[in-house]
């Protein structure tokens, strides 16, 4: 396995998170983790004498694992509340009362074959998902409570931008996932046993997904987005054999673990521990977050409207008196808000604004068919304000074809003279008559993207 990357910044670096975790991105050599050790000189908390006889652990869950040969399925059962002290009173017993060697005890790599091979065994509890922070207000950087990100223009959302804390034991475990809206996340063990990673690099999530689907193909079936319901887990020795490069990390107490967009990642506990974990995002993710799917099986999935969320960070630029303008093209190759008044900062190539949603992108990615033309038609559309147009004129002539017994075909053709694409609807009705072919051009204007 290839060990995470691991980052120890300077105080000077730390101060400083979006640009920080900029730096990072850009030397994960195809990690989806990394481990960040923060300076000597910062710390989270005064103390944590107090917090074993104040903190009750909400609805922790029983896990209960089957499967065999590196596949398995986790079931999730919600036990009573218990206070904080009562839950480690049990994790220490679950520690000392396991059947394996003392010298396994000791050593983190025999753990973790240890935990594979017992998996199925004594299920474990996990205090997850607990809202709360035990970070001090007072702490200036990476506070999980203040991170400033963009999704502080959002409101509070438990999880995503409101951290969890999260209480483990022996084999406690979290299985194979992504982050809600393929955001970034932040975990940091405030203390106690070993936290133990495996991830994926972004670029292996796709194949990741075709692969989980045979293994889970029933899930599959029932829910395209079953792996964010976070009850599936294969072992790394089966993804290596598959042809994955699995990422590899042991975070101690005091040490950030920070995952990456569409990286899947999964791990599990070495014992009694406490962590916190939050999303967050920049402006790189908004074109990620844009094409982000999301579980419409679970009543409580997570999803944010982008076009507020775009809206509200347009605004802000505005009320610091910043000409800024926002760049999110499909082909990915320069992200975020650019101002108008550095240059540097300005995507190379010929640009348009989408006439809905006021979002810049390259014409030859939206629009390949208008090749050089020196003047673009007055309403231009991005790629996800596109499709909605059309979808409302499908919707539209699908009740007609309901109501008056009508098929239609619609097609989509570029003009040649530089104006903007038109839709074709060809309407034939199904007692005979010949076809009647309308145009609709793209000039209506849409409240919202798709």
């Amino acid at each position: 396995m290839l060990e995470a990357p691991v980052f120890r910044p300077t105080a000077e670096e730390f101060a400083d998170f979006t640009g920080y975790i900029s730096y990072v991105e850009a030397r994960l050599n195809g990690s989806g983790i990394c481990k960040i050790i923060p300076p000597q000189s910062w710390s989270p908390k005064n103390s944590y004498k107090n917090i074993r006889n104040k903190l009750i652990i909400k609805n922790p869950i029983r896990q209960h694992v089957s499967g065999s040969n590196g596949i398995y399925q986790v079931a999730n059962f919600v036990e009573c509340n218990r206070p904080l002290r009562d839950f480690q009173k049990q994790a220490e017993l679950k520690e000392k009362g396991t059947a394996r060697s003392k010298k396994s005890r000791s050593n983190i790599e025999q753990l973790e074959n240890w935990f594979w091979n017992n998996l199925c065994r004594d299920p474990p509890l996990y205090g997850a998902d607990i809202l709360g922070s035990l970070f001090n207000d007072d702490v200036p950087h990476w506070n999980l409570k203040k991170l400033g990100s963009l999704l502080d223009h959002l409101p509070s959302l438990p999880g995503i931008n409101a951290p969890y804390l999260y209480f483990g034991m022996m084999k406690a475990l979290f299985a194979c996932h992504i982050e809600d809206m393929n955001l970034y996340s932040l975990n940091y063990l405030h203390f106690g046993k070993t936290k133990v990673w495996y991830a994926l690099g972004p670029s292996q999530a796709h194949k990741f997904e075709e692969f989980a689907a045979k293994q889970f193909s029933q899930l599959a079936k029932a829910c395209p987005e079953y792996l964010r319901h976070k009850t599936s887990l294969i072992s790394p020795v089966v993804l290596e054999k598959n042809g994955f490069l699995v990422s590899h990390a042991h975070q101690e107490p005091g040490e950030f673990i920070v995952t990456f967009p569409a990286a899947y990642h999964f791990g599990f506990n070495s014992g009694f521990n406490c962590a916190e974990a939050v999303n967050f995002a920049n402006e790189k993710w908004l074109e990620i977050g844009a094409r982000a799917k999301v579980c419409r099986c679970v009543s409580d999935s997570v999803s944010i409207d982008m076009n507020l969320l775009r809206e509200r960070i347009l605004q802000m630029k505005a009320s610091r008196n910043e000409d800024a303008w926002m760049f999110s093209c499909r082909c990915g190759r320069h992200e975020g808000i650019t101002n108008s008044h550095d240059k540097s900062t300005h995507p190379e190539g010929n640009m348009f604004e989408c006439s809905t949603c006021q979002i810049w992108g390259h014409v030859d990615c939206y629009h390949e068919y208008l090749g050089n033309h020196d003047v673009l038609p007055e309403d231009m559309f991005c790629y996800r304000c596109l499709v909605l147009p059309r979808k409302k004129i499908e919707d539209r002539q699908k009740e007609e074809e309901v109501d008056n017994g009508k098929s239609l075909e619609i097609q989509e053709s570029p003009s040649r003279d530089g104006s903007p694409p038109k839709i074709n609807v060809r309407i034939t009705c199904k007692r005979g008559s010949p076809p009647v072919e309308k145009e609709m051009f793209k000039k209506q204007k849409v409240g919202g993207c798709g």
